[in-house]
């Protein structure tokens, strides 16, 4: 796949030759101080050569370009700290470009740009540079002009046209995953359609190289999470169908008709996902997977749709002698009645073993019952406190409330002696619900709580709440920690409020609705005595979740949230289970689930108790003013 065309290293040659001239045309001869500092360059004759310029202008203006060259070359020799000196090399620069004379052009070009810096041709002599530097097929040289070109500033137009060169220039090189990505990134950069259309042309141009879907796995995972990804994944899924690999295409095709996006290629893919979406497996045992991939959820039905593709291994060759993990993933679009169907058809067909989701409340409650019903094995992933008391074989990995409420209180008092307790909590559900899970675990562990105040969810001024345990310590009343079961938006606002009405010395606790880089940002001096819980924290230092979040940030162009992590677990333990366990029917399949333990995830180790709720240790987090780190 060379497209280097013929003849490129020879004019990469004479380009560097000519880079390298001190007294050739438009060069300026530049020394150095016995210490290796820069020397400015200095003019050779009194005044500033104003009349040999505007002598070269007029012989420019009467189209005697050559001539014109020669007196601007005369300027930049004589006077090459002169005001001139400039305006002359970008003018020379452009004469020769319209010659076609682009190697000589780029000399001026560089040496205005890195000697002339406050010029202002500056920005546009750098772009010019990569231009001509990709007409002598110096690919390297555009890559590195067109960059520092974007580092400027400037309108969407040139900054596509910049992308588009570091593109090219990349797939020249033949590094076309990083070119793909490029492609990608020069897209988003423009409105206009037919510019979009010619860019999405040259991918699938590009992507048409490829006759195996192995090496463009590799592609994938550095083209991010956009349209151009799409594109990727059309080709992948096209070239995985030729092999008859169903279900590596149907996992791609469903990733791109879940996008939402419009247009042929949309069309195409829910054409082709059609005949692959129905119950017919073929042979051998397959998991299913039900998520929201559609309405208001699918953002997150698609964030847990990448862990799955990650734990179920879609992205790593099969271990010798084993076949790929065969899934059928379903749309349960949010709904719980569509969640139900979605298990009831997953339930009929004798090849699915289990079942993966759904994520809602709403809808794994009454999937769950259903599963149970029918004998189903299903793992959902849901906070709802008590589903996985509803049989045998019904699981759950998620973290719930009482899960982070345990171990705060535990945490607290184990490595800070707390053993008084406050609770500010917003009035709504949420807030409600942990409140009670809080004061009902301090008051089972033998402590105290000594105030339990709310405030409306709109409030930002807390004086109210804030005198409450203000009074309460000035009784004599313990307060060593203070519950806030609030997202971090709000203890941006509130941490500040604490030293600032005096109430001082306390652990602030909170949830996994604390686990935000902007907590830290705007709030981190605050917080140097608080505690937060979560079950995923990308920046562990383990190898697992370092490679995790590696091929997350590749294949989704963002961070992995918990959702994706815990998807990706309960994959990858429902894949080990069904490759590598004893197991003959459904029933056999649940008591393998029931004894797994210490099972080693992103989201930590963790096992299943009897009634079928995960277990695990959970991360306790701070926020500092670098960021968000690991206490324990």
């Amino acid at each position: 796949m060379n497209r280097t065309r013929t003849g490129g290293r020879a004019l990469v040659a004479v380009m560097a030759a000519i880079l390298v001239c001190l007294g050739g045309p438009g060069c300026t001869s530049v020394t150095r101080a016995p210490d290796g500092q820069y020397t400015p360059p200095q003019n050779k004759f009194p005044g500033d050569g104003e009349t040999l310029f505007r002598e070269a202008r007029i012989l420019e203006n009467k189209q005697r370009n050559d001539d014109a060259l020669a007196v601007y070359h005369r300027v930049v020799q004589g006077w090459p700290a002169g005001r001139y000196a400039p305006e002359a090399l970008n003018r020379s620069a452009h004469i020769l470009m319209k010659q076609e004379r682009y190697a000589e052009a780029a000399v001026r070009f560089q040496n205005l740009v890195k000697n002339y810096k406050t010029s202002p041709h500056v920005k546009d002599a750098t772009f010019k540079l990569g231009q001509c530097l990709y007409e002598v097929r110096d690919y390297q040289g555009v890559i590195n002009a067109m960059t520092s070109y974007l580092n400027f500033g400037t309108g969407l137009g040139m900054v596509t046209k910049a992308k588009l060169y570091v593109a090219r220039s990349l797939v020249a090189q033949e590094k076309y995953a990083y070119g793909i990505a490029w492609f990608g990134k020069a897209l988003d950069s423009t409105r206009s359609g037919v510019t979009r259309e010619m860019i999405l042309s040259e991918v699938d141009a590009i992507l048409m190289l490829w006759k195996e879907p192995e090496p463009l796995v590799e592609v994938l995972k550095e083209a991010g999470g956009g349209i151009v990804a799409d594109h990727v994944m059309m080709r992948l899924a096209k070239l995985y169908l030729s092999q008859n690999k169903v279900d590596q295409a149907r996992f791609l095709l469903t990733q791109i008709v879940s996008s939402g996006r419009e247009g042929g290629l949309y069309r195409e893919a829910s054409e082709l996902l059609g005949p692959l979406s129905g119950d017919e497996l073929g042979s051998g045992p397959a998991i299913g997977v039900a998520l929201p991939l559609s309405g208001r959820y699918a953002v997150y039905g698609e964030q847990a749709l990448r862990g799955v593709l990650l734990g179920m291994g879609f992205f790593d060759p099969p271990p010798e002698g084993t076949a790929p993990v065969r899934v059928v993933v379903m749309d349960s679009e949010g709904n719980s009645e569509v969640a139900d169907d979605c298990v009831k058809r997953l339930a009929s067909n004798p090849n699915v073993v289990a079942v993966l989701g759904p994520l809602l409340s709403v809808t794994a409650s009454s999937a769950a019952q259903t599963a149970q019903l029918l004998r189903m094995p299903i793992v959902v992933m849901s906070r709802k406190e008590g589903i996985a008391d509803m049989g045998e074989f019904v699981f759950r990995n998620f973290l719930t409330n009482s899960e982070q409420v345990r171990a705060l209180v535990s945490y607290a008092a184990l490595n800070y002696g707390a053993t008084g307790f406050a609770v500010l909590y917003p009035n709504n559900g949420y807030g409600r619900e942990l409140k009670d899970l809080f004061v009902e675990e301090v008051l089972q562990a033998g402590f105290a709580v000594a105030v339990a105040a709310a405030y409306d969810a709109g409030q930002t001024d807390f004086k109210a709440q804030m005198a409450e345990i203000k009074a309460a310590m000035d009784r004599g009343e313990a307060v060593d920690a203070v519950f806030i079961p609030d997202f971090h938006d709000k203890i941006v606002l509130m941490a500040p409020q604490f030293p600032f009405y005096e109430v001082e010395d306390v652990l602030l606790l909170g949830t996994n609705a604390w686990n935000s880089p902007e907590l830290s940002t705007l709030a981190g001096t605050y917080l140097s005595r608080s505690l937060f819980t979560d079950a995923f924290f990308p920046d562990a230092d383990v190898p697992l979740v370092r490679r995790f979040v590696e091929r997350y940030r590749a294949l989704a162009g963002e961070e992995p949230t918990f959702l994706a992590a815990v998807a990706r677990d309960s994959a990858a333990l429902l894949a080990g289970a069904l490759v590598g366990g004893e197991w003959t029917d459904r029933a056999g399949f649940a008591r393998l689930l029931s004894g797994a333990s210490e099972i080693q995830g992103v989201c930590g180790t963790f096992s299943f108790a009897p009634n079928g709720d995960v277990q695990r240790s959970l991360y306790m987090l701070r926020a500092a003013p670098r960021g968000i780190v690991q206490v324990y």
